[in-house]
C-alpha cells in the first residue's frame, strides 16, 4: 500500500489523486457517488501515456458499450479512463484497479469521464460487477470484480474470496434480476434522502 500511495504522489497527469487508503462502498454509497449507472458489454481496451512516452505512467481507455441504463443520461458508449496498462514492455498495475477485457458484461457504476481520476469507476473495483451466465441454468448472476458472488446476505461493504467449492456456488449469488430490484430500491432510497 505504501508503494501505491508513492506513486500515486508522483502521478502529475490525473488532478484527483490522494494518497489515501480506498474506503469500502455500501450499494447507497456507489449509486449515491455514481455519475452514471450502466449494464454494459466491455468494448474497445487502449493503453496510452499519459504524458511523455516511456517516463510517464500509463492509462488505459476503456470503451464501455451501453445496454441498459439505470441512473444517469449516458450516450450508446462512454469511454473511461483508468490509471495503469501496458505498453510493448511496460506495465504498470495499480492494486484495486479492474484490468478490463473486451467482451466482459458488467454493470458499471461510473465516475464522471470529464473529470480526471484515477479510475472511470466509483472506489475503483467496487464500482464494477461481473454478469455472468450460470452454466447450468444459464440464468445470469452478479459477481463482484474480484468474484465474490453478490447476495442479499452478505454485507455489500465486505471483500470476500470467490467461492472456489464449485458446488453450488451460484446457488445465493444474486440473478440479475434479483440484483436489478435490489438497485431499484437504493435508488429509491436515495432519491427521498
Amino acid at each position: 500500500m505504501r508503494l501505491l500511495a508513492i506513486l500515486l504522489f508522483q502521478v502529475t497527469g490525473f488532478d484527483h489523486l490522494s494518497a489515501t487508503t480506498v474506503q469500502s462502498l455500501d450499494l447507497d454509497s456507489l449509486v449515491q457517488q455514481s455519475w452514471a449507472i450502466a449494464q454494459a458489454t466491455v468494448g474497445n481496451v487502449e493503453s496510452f501515456w499519459t504524458g511523455t512516452p516511456g517516463t510517464s505512467p500509463i492509462a488505459t481507455r476503456v470503451t464501455f458499450n451501453i445496454g441498459k441504463v439505470y441512473k444517469g443520461s449516458v450516450p450508446a458508449s462512454v469511454d473511461s479512463n483508468f490509471l495503469g496498462g501496458t505498453i510493448g514492455s511496460r506495465k504498470m498495475w495499480i492494486p484495486g484497479i479492474p484490468q478490463f477485457q473486451s467482451g466482459q458484461r458488467l454493470i458499471v457504476f461510473l465516475a464522471n469521464p470529464q473529470e480526471r481520476r484515477v479510475s472511470g469507476t466509483i472506489g475503483l473495483d467496487q464500482g464494477v460487477l461481473r454478469i455472468q451466465s450460470d452454466p447450468q441454468t444459464g440464468t445470469d448472476r452478479i459477481y463482484r470484480w474480484w468474484g465474490q458472488g453478490v447476495s442479499l446476505q452478505t454485507n455489500f461493504k465486505e471483500r470476500a474470496a470467490a467461492s472456489t467449492d464449485g458446488a453450488g456456488a451460484a446457488g445465493n449469488v444474486e440473478t440479475l434480476v434479483e440484483f436489478e430490484s435490489q438497485l431499484g430500491q437504493s435508488m429509491a432510497k436515495i432519491s427521498n434522502q
